[in-house]
């Protein structure tokens, strides 16, 4: 770095740091936004109300954009990908029933966030997140 008269080259180097953290944070702000505004729009009434108490996960995960859904899942907290992973282990059986329960004619965009939600555990599940590995169980070659 060259150094000018005075700390003149202080003050540059503050001012370009200071221009990148409010870049920053504009981006991080932006980002935010967005991503709550691919975020569905559920109305209870019109879930089975055995799936109601998974409202909130549809509701987070839910996103139709495939990008998008996977940023949100992965970024994730572990205790909500932990839920992500039950409903999927326990209810995925009950969501795909209520999902072909619409046969021929078009899902409801809460149907649609229910099925989207399980593709986000499909997709962890691919790209290897912890939550979402499979641990085979060992085998006893000696017997």
């Amino acid at each position: 770095m060259i150094v000018l008269k005075d700390g003149i080259g202080v003050l540059i180097f503050l001012i370009i740091n200071t221009s990148l953290l409010v870049g920053l944070v504009y981006w991080l702000v932006r980002r935010e936004r967005l991503l709550h505004s691919f975020a569905p729009r559920i109305n209870p009434s019109r879930v089975p109300e055995h799936l109601r108490p998974f409202i909130p996960l549809a509701a987070k995960f839910g996103i139709g954009d495939d990008g998008i859904r996977y940023d949100v899942a992965s970024a994730a907290p572990v205790e909500e990908k932990r839920q992500l992973r039950e409903v999927f282990d326990f209810r995925s059986e009950d969501i795909d029933q209520w999902i072909d329960s619409f046969g021929d004619e078009p899902m409801s965009d809460e149907a649609a966030a229910f099925m989207y939600m399980l593709l986000a555990t499909d997709e962890l599940t691919a790209f290897g997140d912890p939550i979402f590995s499979y641990q085979a169980s060992p085998v006893d070659h000696d017997s």
